[in-house]
């Protein structure tokens, strides 16, 4: 159970000062620094907090002075300042309600106000520390609370003061598009992920085809892949990366999977490489995805394009910050890939792309590509789009991209927890362990449920309030968009029966202990009756 909860100015101090009910509200620290509770403070209240301190303090020696600043500075590490608006001001002109509750409603619709005002606990639900403490505490033992696959408003809880200031800045400036954000984060991404150029588009299907475009430009002198043209790639992904090769002009070639990786089986590129099937068609490029935060074997891929002359477009939607031997995905290949939706590992607000690569005149095609084709907007020279990253969201990727190596840890701290919980049932495969060449940094937690009850098992975790999901229930060469616009490898029935199977699991960086445990238990009920 997490709540976001809101303390009061005199709540603070009895924290600082060892005062009041100290034994609760230090319970209710506790929880908040180990993120099992959100905690919130009014930034209007820092004026009075400011006075009344200086007030206390002035009565206490000196060695008390300083122990109570330490406090104060302890305590507000771990809390989020909420702002009040004039619309906060109005809406209690409007209602009579209490301005600072207006306030933290504001981010927080379902906040608990912590106090130990007399007047102020007429509020609904207001609570003094002692009786939020026992609230709480019974509340846990219910266990009633929804496990959500992965909870964004948590996440952006987690890290609002510095996304508001983030957003603020961008409105301050009015720069909206390609705004001083943008490069910065360009900049930023291409240090971390280890190369040349870094691109910031639309979104991540963006980023594939305008990475394929600036190939077929570059690679072929044409504004088009030819239909001819093939391109091996995943047929266990999302359908993007098949679409991104429609969109090119050329002609997915779907081959199978690692069942233990969920990758591109690297045996069956080479099968694809070595039999006449593909008759009149030639094979351009591989389009590795690095699925779920796992990276496919880089170095088998590598090899293999360059004994047959081929490109490498690195899928890294879903791996943002995992590594090949030490190489950051997206630097390995010819080109890199990368998506910002909201639920990637490094998701912004919207939809967002970055492009990487360390060839110049690549970095320059998909620079004019993403702006209607040209340097000059007003005389073009390619086939182009309008696919700019916002400002806005580059700003706040900005913020996020700071903590991404935490919330990767995180991420793998989680998965280890789920090793461990569910390593014994036999019905069930977990995913492949990370090695020191891999890091994987599980952007999903995928189990393979083998005896065919995946479904069920589905439904009696919702009945428990456990969300999950299913990546993918359908293999890209069985979808319509790509009938009679595909050719198929051989071994696809690996790649059908893992999508019966797979069952994926929460795994937000911010998932807390209490819900991981009740994923496992409630796992290990359905199959063995919790033993």
């Amino acid at each position: 159970m997490t709540k976001e909860v809101l303390l009061d100015v005199g709540v603070i101090l009895d924290y600082v000062l060892g005062t009041g009910d100290y034994t609760s509200v230090q319970y209710i620290i506790d929880k908040i620094s180990n993120h099992q509770l959100y905690g919130f403070f009014p930034a209007g209240l820092v004026p009075l907090l400011s006075h009344l301190f200086e007030q206390k303090v002035t009565e206490t020696p000196h060695s008390s002075t300083t122990y109570s600043k330490d406090k104060l500075k302890e305590v507000m590490s771990h809390l989020q300042l909420i702002t009040t608006t004039g619309k906060d001001i109005s809406a209690i002109l409007d209602t009579g309600s209490s301005l600072t509750i207006e306030a933290a409603k504001r981010v927080c619709p379902d906040v608990m106000f912590i106090t130990d005002c007399l007047s102020s606990l007429k509020q609904s639900k207001a609570f003094t520390p002692g009786a939020f403490v026992e609230y709480y505490k019974n509340r846990r033992k219910k266990k009633t609370d929804q496990v959500f696959f992965l909870n964004l408003k948590r996440e952006y809880t987690n890290l609002m003061e510095e996304v508001d200031q983030a957003l603020l800045s961008v409105g301050a400036k009015a720069q909206y598009i390609m705004g001083p954000e943008v490069s910065q984060f360009e900049t930023d991404a291409a240090s971390y992920i280890g190369t040349k150029h870094a691109i910031g588009v639309a979104s991540g299907t963006d980023a594939l085809v305008l990475a394929l475009r600036a190939l077929a430009i570059h690679q072929r002198e044409q504004e088009f892949f030819n239909e001819e043209d093939l391109i091996i790639t995943s047929a266990f992904t999302f359908t993007a990366t098949g679409d991104a090769i429609l969109r090119a002009g050329a002609t997915p070639l779907f081959v199978g999977i690692d069942p233990d990786s969920f990758n591109l089986n690297v045996e069956h590129v080479k099968k694809a490489l070595s039999t006449d099937h593909v008759d009149k068609h030639r094979i351009v490029g591989i389009l590795p995805v690095h699925l779920f935060g796992h990276s496919c074997d880089m170095d088998a891929i590598m090899n293999i394009a360059e004994q047959h002359s081929l490109f490498v477009l690195e899928d890294v939607a879903q791996a943002f910050g995992a590594e090949w031997k030490g190489e950051k995905l997206g630097s390995i290949g010819t080109i890199g890939a990368f998506s910002f939706y909201p639920t990637k590992n490094l998701g912004g607000f919207g939809d967002g792309g970055l492009v990487t690569t360390c060839d110049d005149r690549l970095a320059e095609l998909v620079g004019m590509l993403l702006g209607h084709g040209g340097k000059d907007k007003y005389n073009v020279e390619h086939i182009g789009y309008n696919s700019r990253l916002d400002t806005i969201q580059a700003s706040i990727l900005q913020v996020k991209m700071r903590y991404i190596d935490e919330f990767n840890l995180r991420r793998r701290k989680i998965a280890e927890f789920y090793d461990q919980g569910l390593q014994d049932l036999k019905d069930i495969k977990l995913p492949l362990l990370y090695y020191d060449s891999y890091q994987h940094i599980y952007h999903q937690y995928t189990i393979c449920v083998t005896d065919g009850r995946r479904d069920q098992l589905r439904s009696a975790l919702k009945e428990k309030g456990i969300d999950t999901m299913v990546y993918y229930p359908i293999p890209l060469h069985q979808m319509k968009v790509f009938d009679g616009q595909c050719v198929k490898g051989e071994e696809l029935e690996n790649v059908e029966s893992v999508c019966s199977e797979v069952l994926n699991l929460p795994i937000g960086p911010l998932t807390s202990c209490e819900e991981v445990e009740l994923v496992v238990t409630s796992i290990r009920e359905f199959f063995y009756g919790g033993n």
